[in-house]
Formats: structure tokens, C-alpha cells, sequence
């Protein structure tokens, strides 16, 4: 019976705004990793904000001994153009696939803005301005994942940086995402096997099996965003002065993230982590907060495991 197991880690977003430790945090998941005798990793999106600035980070992750992959996320487009960060991420093609050990792997890029119905990739950026009119995945792509999906001898585990599924994140929520259920029923329809469906970007801890797929979001291995609204003064000044952003996010002591193991008989097992938050910072302090999803925030992502039915009829 076919198995694959591999690391999935979402959001280090690795920049001095926020924290500046996201080189630790990565060699932490290397670690991890390499002591669990993963097939792959692969990151969720929101590596970094500045991608063409962080070469040495990159040339360790795209080059370590474990094969590595990207996922695009928002952020990873703030400073660069989209062409220079699938470059700096060693990157086949803003999406693609790849199979291993019988399985098929569907990278996807969730980061169009669409205006007029012209699809216009996220650059520099670009994406500030248009908040009702982003969180497209391109028409051409949509076309691409059908045959890809259709084509494929393996089940299969799409990758994306926002939930293929949720409708409860407001602005964050995918626009097209039922061209892409569609495409799911269609090949479950015809004896294809979607396994599962993993983003990162809402920094949260959520699973959800919906139609016989398991919907899987990967918490941040960095932090939560809370937002401009939520404000707070429990980090130290001297913190707060070095990096500019923190004040709005509660940051997490450990790069939590997953260890992944599926069989080809629909068994997948999750193999998360708990972690703390930063300077003492505690749930209950707060309780009177929340992320933008307006979910209770923890620095965990869950251990499960679950077996989907064999068949999908």
C-alpha cells in the first residue's frame, strides 16, 4: 500500500517587521523534518515579504537535503513581482504538480485580483488597493487543475495559501472556490480521489471534512494577526520599536506546523504540535480579543487522524 509523509508549515512570514526569527524557526522545522524522515516539505505561503532580499534563508531551504516546495501566498508578493519571487523560490511555475510515491501533489496560486474579468496576478503589492476584487485563482488555472485533476492515476492532496472551502473569513475568502468544489465533484463523479485540501494564510487551527475531503488549515509558524483593531501593549517597548508590526499580532514561542502521513486507503494522520505565545502572553488575556476570522486564538495545530471511505459514490 502506498505512503507519503511530509512537513507542512504556512505563514513564518520571515521579516523584521514582525519578529526577524524566522531563520531559527526554519531551522526548527528542518530539524523536525529530517529526524521524522519526511518525503517532502513544503511551505504554505507567506515565506517572507521580500524574497529577492533573503537569498541565503532560501538557498538553505530550496537546496536542503529533503526535497523542498512552495506554495505562494499574498504577502510573498508585497515587494517583488510575482516573476522574481518564483525565482527566488526555485519554483517550476507560479503553479504546477508533482507526483510521488503515488500520489499527486497540485500546487495552486490563489492570488489573482480580478477586474473587469481580467485576471491580474498579485505584484508589488498591487493587492492593497483592490480588497473586494482579490482571492482569485486565474481562469487559466481553473482550466489547468480540471486536466491535471482529471488526467491524474493517484489520489490526490491540492495545496493552496487560502481555504479552497471556508466562507466564514470575510475579505479572505476564496471568490471562485466553487469553480474549484465543481472540479472536485467531477473527478470524485469519475473515480478520482481528492485526499485532501491544505492552506495556510487564515493563522488558525481548522479541519473540516466536507464531500469526502479532508479540509486541512495549517496555523501560522510565526503568529497571529490580529489587526489594528486589537492594538496591544503586551510586548516590551524596546520590542515593539525594533519591530514595527508585532503590536498587532500575538507571536508564537514555537514554529508549530505538521507532520503529514497518508495511505493510499484513505488514512491520514496529523501529527501536530502545542505551543506558547511570546513574553507571557496567555488565552485568557485575550478573551476580550480575536483574530480576524473571530476565532478563539491558539498556538497549537491539531493531532488527528481520520480515514476517509474508500469510495466516493
Amino acid at each position: 500500500m502506498n505512503k507519503i509523509k511530509f512537513s507542512a508549515f504556512a505563514d513564518l512570514h520571515h521579516d523584521m517587521e514582525w519578529c526577524g526569527d524566522g531563520e531559527e524557526r526554519l531551522d526548527f522545522i528542518l530539524d523536525r523534518a529530517k529526524k521524522e524522515n519526511v518525503d517532502f516539505i513544503i511551505h504554505l505561503g507567506d515565506m517572507t515579504h521580500e524574497a529577492t532580499a533573503m537569498k541565503e534563508t532560501l538557498d538553505k531551504y530550496n537546496n536542503f537535503e529533503i526535497p523542498t516546495y512552495h506554495v505562494l501566498g499574498n504577502h510573498d508578493m508585497d515587494r517583488c513581482t510575482l516573476e522574481d519571487v518564483v525565482k527566488a523560490y526555485n519554483m517550476p511555475h507560479e503553479y504546477y504538480y508533482f507526483d510521488k510515491n503515488g500520489f499527486r501533489f497540485i500546487v495552486l496560486n490563489a492570488n489573482y485580483i480580478r477586474i473587469d474579468g481580467k485576471d491580474i496576478p498579485y505584484s508589488m503589492g498591487n493587492y492593497f488597493q483592490h480588497g473586494k476584487d482579490r482571492e482569485w485563482v486565474s481562469q487559466e488555472q481553473i482550466e489547468w487543475l480540471e486536466e491535471v485533476v482529471m488526467s491524474s492515476p493517484y489520489p490526490m492532496v491540492l495545496f493552496s495559501h487560502g481555504s479552497l472551502v471556508r466562507e466564514d473569513v470575510t475579505q479572505a475568502a476564496l471568490k471562485n472556490r466553487e469553480e474549484i468544489q465543481n472540479i472536485i465533484r467531477k473527478a470524485h463523479a469519475n473515480g478520482k480521489r481528492i485526499f485532501m485540501c491544505i492552506n495556510g494564510h487564515h493563522h488558525i487551527d481548522y479541519m473540516r471534512i466536507y464531500e469526502h475531503v479532508c479540509y486541512l488549515d495549517i496555523n501560522s509558524a510565526m503568529q497571529c494577526w490580529m489587526g489594528s483593531a486589537y492594538m496591544h501593549d503586551y510586548f516590551p517597548k524596546e520590542f515593539n520599536e525594533k519591530h514595527k508590526g508585532a503590536k498587532y499580532t500575538v507571536i508564537y514561542n514555537e514554529p508549530i506546523h505538521a507532520i503529514i502521513t497518508l495511505s493510499e486507503d484513505g488514512t491520514i494522520e496529523i501529527e501536530g504540535m502545542k505551543g506558547s505565545f511570546m513574553f507571557g502572553v496567555t488565552p485568557d488575556m485575550l478573551s476580550e480579543t480575536g483574530c480576524s476570522q473571530g476565532i478563539k486564538i491558539t498556538p497549537n495545530v491539531m493531532t488527528e487522524t481520520i480515514k476517509l471511505q474508500k469510495e466516493v459514490k
